[in-house]
């Protein structure tokens, strides 16, 4: 039987094997290609049907990364891996559009989740800001030399002035002003006139000031100006205005008299929607004893933190 089998396989012409062999392998590479093939057109035809329904598109996407991310990391396992100049420049070529591509996506987002913010918060109805009632000064205390609030009507002034300004979530300042050397003036000259001298200095410090300001007499030598509604830039621009109407000023002390050069040292501080009355007026009269300490015709700013000195103007 074997020897009837082995004539039969002999007595087929080699022109059927050789045709055989040849249709095997032909068969098995176009298997290959046509598995390629139809592998890569499927994905064409996701990324066709996907069209513009982005949540499809991107999931295609990823599954071609996945695959390629497959195929990248067979070719790490092999020991020894040999590109032609052609096959590297491709890879660079690929992987330098697919991170463009890539950039200019999340660029995109990010542009378009900002613009989605700001229309949310434009369309979010803004809080009402709580009404305040309209800022008064109580000047129902007055100095007797000088006609101007006293000390009470200052610490009521001002503790009312820190109340609005948490109501309105507004800043405001306050300004010490001390003449310097008072005391020689007034052993000089005596009471009468010094009376009179700090009744001209009332009217110089006022015409320097807004219309909206209160000075007071805070002592028999200083004047505390209190300013509503004003930033920290504002509030050293004032004092200065004060210091130069000062120091310009001609002042005679009795008729006939020759020129008297009078200064004055400033303390300024801000008055915060945090503050409460004591801290305010520690800082101003921090301010004020460092100016004195300096010398004559001085400014210095005392904010939360720090204590400035105020170049003159």
């Amino acid at each position: 039987m074997t020897y009837l089998l082995a004539n039969s396989f002999l007595s087929v012409p080699i022109e059927f094997w050789t045709g055989s062999i040849i249709a095997l392998l032909t068969g098995t590479s176009l298997g290959f290609l046509a598995g390629y093939f139809i592998g890569r057109d499927s994905f064409q035809r996701r990324i066709k049907q996907a069209g513009k329904e982005v949540t499809r598109l991107v999931d295609a996407i990823i599954d071609l990364l996945d695959t390629a991310h497959s195929a990248c990391e067979q070719l790490e396992s092999f020991s020894e891996i040999k590109l032609t100049s052609q096959q590297q420049n491709r890879l660079e070529s690929k992987q330098s559009t697919l991170f463009q591509s890539f950039r200019n996506i999340f660029a995109k987002v990010e542009k378009e989740k900002t613009a989605s913010l700001k229309a949310k918060q434009k369309k979010e109805k803004k809080p009402k800001k709580k009404r305040v009632k309209e800022f008064k000064w109580d000047i129902s205390l007055p100095e007797n030399t000088t006609s101007l609030p006293n000390r009470n009507a200052f610490d009521t002034n001002l503790n009312h002035l820190l109340e609005y300004c948490q109501a309105a979530d507004v800043e405001a300042g306050l300004l010490f002003i001390k003449v310097d050397k008072y005391s020689h003036l007034e052993k000089r000259f005596g009471k009468i006139v010094a009376t009179n001298f700090l009744q001209m200095m009332q009217a110089i410090v006022t015409k320097a000031t807004r219309k909206e300001d209160l000075l007071c007499q805070y002592n028999q030598e200083t004047f505390a100006l209190l300013i509503p509604s004003v930033d920290l830039a504002s509030g050293e621009k004032i004092a200065h205005a004060i210091r130069s109407a000062i120091r310009h000023h001609r002042f005679r002390l009795e008729a006939g008299a020759p020129e008297v050069l009078v200064t004055a040292s400033f303390g300024y501080t801000q008055c915060f929607i945090t503050d409460v009355a004591e801290l305010v007026t520690n800082r101003a009269g921090n301010g004020l004893e460092r100016s004195q300490k300096r010398g004559r015709n001085q400014i210095h700013v005392s904010t939360q933190n720090d204590l400035i000195h105020s170049n003159v103007s």
